[in-house]
């Protein structure tokens, strides 16, 4: 029998980076309102996932900032849908950050292992980022 093919939905996330410590922000949206997530959205029709990115982390943590892509990763998550998940990382110096509604809190947590194991996570692709950036695999 035939799988069934899902077209993926693309969809970018980025791990911004400040003195070994790693943003994170508290959804407030589904899915997986609570949970704590990188800046992340919908790549929409025409934009490059860069471009995307770069307008996401301006609109929910009022952010400017230059991107590097990292690498895109094929996933299900729990509501059925497919999605293409094309993550960046990017640097800055900035310590306050504005979020937008999309958002409940957020706050800059140590790269370390022990601190990531402990952050309830919105998207277990999140987590591998995080675990990733916290060993130096991403650097």
């Amino acid at each position: 029998m035939q799988q069934e093919f899902k077209t993926p939905i693309p969809v970018v996330s980025c791990a911004v980076v400040n003195n070994s410590r790693v943003l994170l922000l508290r959804r407030a949206i589904d899915p997986f309102p609570g949970k704590w997530a990188f800046p992340a959205g919908h790549v929409e029709p025409g934009e490059s996932a860069e471009a995307s990115i770069v307008r996401e982390l301006k609109e929910e943590t009022n952010l400017d900032l230059e991107v590097r892509y990292l690498f895109s990763m094929g996933l299900e998550v729990e509501n059925g849908n497919a999605y293409l998940s094309m993550t960046f990382v990017a640097y800055t110096d900035v310590d306050d950050v504005t979020i937008d509604e999309e958002s409940l809190d957020w706050q800059w947590v140590p790269l370390e292992t022990l601190a990531l194991e402990h952050v309830d996570w919105a998207f277990p692709n999140h987590r591998k980022i995080a675990k990733a950036l916290s060993t130096g695999a991403m650097s």
